[in-house]
């Protein structure tokens, strides 16, 4: 429902470091539960981005349970952040699995598309969505772990 309906971006400062905690401590449990290590790699201190505190949270979310899915049992998960030219951010979130299929490679952020069996094919459309309203982008490619990394670039202001 949410990917169907227009976003109400309430935009704020939020702490990239602290938005970056705040999801792995929030899936903690699951990552306790599938035996996975969540490293956290934020390259400076203090960076602040101003955007939906609730929606970047949902996107960061949605993309660490992925991981942690295609991890299946163990591995290891990067989520990090760093400042890039051009008053962006990037907050990255990759993994050590399997990667993503070739056969998914031009599809991934359309509706409905999913690799899941009880999936629903938006979760990744609805990432998109919520980058392109806050004038950002995502980006899904191989990771330096050898599996998925996905790439979410926001302005920071």
């Amino acid at each position: 429902l949410s990917y169907a309906r227009p976003l109400e971006i309430s935009p704020e400062p939020i702490r990239v470091g602290e938005l970056l905690a705040q999801v792995v401590r929030d899936l903690r449990h699951e990552c306790v539960k599938r035996g996975a290590e969540v490293t956290t790699e934020v390259a400076e201190q203090g960076l602040v981005l101003t955007a939906d505190r609730q929606l970047v949270g949902e996107v960061l979310t949605n993309l660490l349970k992925n991981a942690l899915e295609a991890l299946g049992r163990g591995g290891h998960v990067v989520v990090g952040s760093r400042s890039l030219p051009g008053q962006r951010i990037e907050l990255r979130i990759e993994d050590d699995g399997p990667g993503i299929p070739d056969s998914m490679v031009d599809t991934l952020f359309k509706p409905f598309v999913t690799s899941k069996r009880s999936g629903t094919g938006l979760g990744l459309a609805f990432c998109k969505k919520v980058a392109e309203e806050h004038g950002g982008s995502i980006r899904a490619e191989r990771g330096r772990l050898g599996g998925a990394r996905f790439v979410l670039e926001l302005p920071m202001a």
